[in-house]
């Protein structure tokens, strides 16, 4: 390429970008990286000093670092408020500043924004700021006149607003998210972050609707596996920021890219945990500690036996684990045992001490897709030395399963999002070694014996028996055991 058509393409992607968003050069140091801070939910939303509206509890929260004075957050603003009234109570907004050098008013109305916060105006205060005034299609100057014009349309108390804006602590919010904004790698505004997936530019209504229907269908897969209301955009969060997204030349997956983002994101896994990757059985005896967890079993979860089994053992398995593995010809050997009464369902459990760990996940959910997991387990459980993820291929046919089907999940990591959000739950409930049963609800660290198992079981047909003769239909009985149980270890 000549040096002239280079610069012509160069100042076509630069114009490109700079017709969604306003755009600033940060200088970054050899070898510098991201704030570790970045995938701290804490950190991204930064609720205890920002604005938001919607409830606590909504599954999704879109943090938007804004520039008053920027044309483009205007233009965004305006998107938002023709779509907003769709997503109220499932979404929380969180407006952060952005003060760009280049916008000599944007710190100044940024000012004035918080003062107007100090009177309960901060919301429309801004809005009349970006979207007021437009006279043939252009917007009034944001000098100090045109705040202090807001300001009494909005019937503030103009003695008081005036003092506001000198005020310290205002300058220090702003600074504070700006701090925020280099940290997670913010540029140019508008950028948004819905539950922790960048998404940046004056994007059309279509598209942030696209982006905000996905991650409340995510939100849903998190709730059914077992994360409070309260905490479903945080788990989200840490999940999407834990693996941000990537350019991969193989195309599209799951999560719809925007035009000009990257096109699709990598396996997800989760950072390592001080966990063990075996572990030794959790001290004291099981059979005599009664404690019960609140343990869901979803729908997507991988299972087998009959749904009303009064006994319902919960797995959290980290596949290439011979512990693991063991535990699986234990707990067969119950079913023979009692037939009719035992019902296994799989997790994920990644301990971040093997390799492939989160692959064989994602293949145990496509083959129980397909009614083979318990089978696809038990063969990828006699290869745990030397094992090689081409075996997968041979393996899945092995076992019976639609080659196509199978590699189609694999390849575009279809369950990734299911098995990630496994090992969040696990760790949510102090879970810290591979293997960790739950047999309705009570907790099994690590390989025990059959008789341990035997022992446990009998009590908990015991309550199960209980409770059926009280009435409790055997759909409802797993629900009802572990109905009052913790949802986290105790401190």
């Amino acid at each position: 390429m000549t040096k002239t058509a280079h610069g012509i393409a160069l100042v076509a992607s630069v114009m490109a970008l700079c017709a969604e968003a306003c755009v600033v050069r940060i200088p970054i140091r050899a070898g510098s990286a991201p704030s570790s801070r970045a995938t701290d939910p804490a950190w991204v939303l930064g609720e205890s000093w920002a604005h938001v509206r919607g409830p606590a509890t909504a599954p999704v929260r879109v943090v938007i670092f804004t520039d008053l004075e920027c044309p483009f957050c205007a233009r965004l603003e305006g998107t938002l408020a023709e779509i907003e009234a769709r997503y109220v109570g499932r979404v929380r907004w969180v407006f952060r500043h952005r003060v760009l050098a280049f916008h000599k008013n944007a710190r100044s109305a940024a000012l004035s924004a918080e003062a107007a916060g100090q009177q309960g105006k901060f919301w429309p205060y801004a809005r009349a700021l970006m979207l007021g005034g437009v006279t043939a299609g252009r917007r009034p100057p944001l000098d100090e006149a045109r705040q202090m014009a807001v300001a009494q349309e909005l019937g503030l108390d103009l003695v008081r607003f005036r003092a506001d804006r000198q005020d310290l602590a205002p300058n220090a919010r702003i600074d504070a998210d700006d701090r925020a904004a280099l940290a997670l790698g913010v540029t140019g505004t508008p950028t948004m972050f819905v539950n922790g997936r960048k998404v940046v530019g004056a994007r059309p209504a279509a598209e942030i609707s696209l982006v905000l229907d996905e991650e409340l269908k995510r939100a849903e897969t998190l709730a059914k596996s077992g994360a409070p209301p309260s905490r479903v955009a945080d788990t989200a969060t840490v999940l999407n920021r834990t693996f941000p997204w990537e350019r991969v030349s193989s195309g599209p997956r799951g999560i719809t890219p925007l035009p000009g983002q990257p096109a699709r994101r990598p396996m997800p896994q989760l950072a390592p945990a001080p966990v063990e990757q075996t572990g030794p059985a959790q001290p004291g005896d099981p059979v005599q500690d009664h404690t019960v967890y609140r343990v869901p079993v979803t729908a997507t979860a991988p299972r087998w036996g009959a749904e009303g089994a009064p006994l319902t053992f919960v797995v959290f398995h980290e596949s290439l684990s011979k512990p693991s593995g063991q535990v699986w010809g234990t707990l067969r050997t119950l079913a023979q045992r009692h037939p009719g009464k035992v019902r296994f369902v799989y997790r994920n459990f990644d301990t971040g001490q093997l390799r492939h760990a989160n692959l064989l996940g994602e293949a145990v959910y496509a083959a129980a897709a397909q009614g083979k997991w318990l089978e696809l387990l038990e063969a990828v459980s006699k290869s745990t030395d030397g094992f090689d993820p081409a075996d997968l291929k041979r393996i899945a046919e092995e076992v019976g399963l639609d080659p196509v089907r199978f590699e189609h999940a694999q390849r575009e990591h279809v369950y990734g999002f299911e098995v990630a959000a496994d090992t969040a739950l696990a760790r949510s409930l102090g879970v810290r070694a591979a293997p960790t049963v739950f047999l309705n609800g009570r907790r099994i660290v690590g390989t025990r014996s059959l008789e341990v198992f035997e022992a446990i079981l009998r009590q908990e047909l015991e309550r199960a028996d209980k409770l059926l003769k009280d009435g409790v239909p055997p759909a409802q009985l797993y629900d009802k055991l572990v109905e009052h149980g913790r949802s986290a270890p105790q401190a």
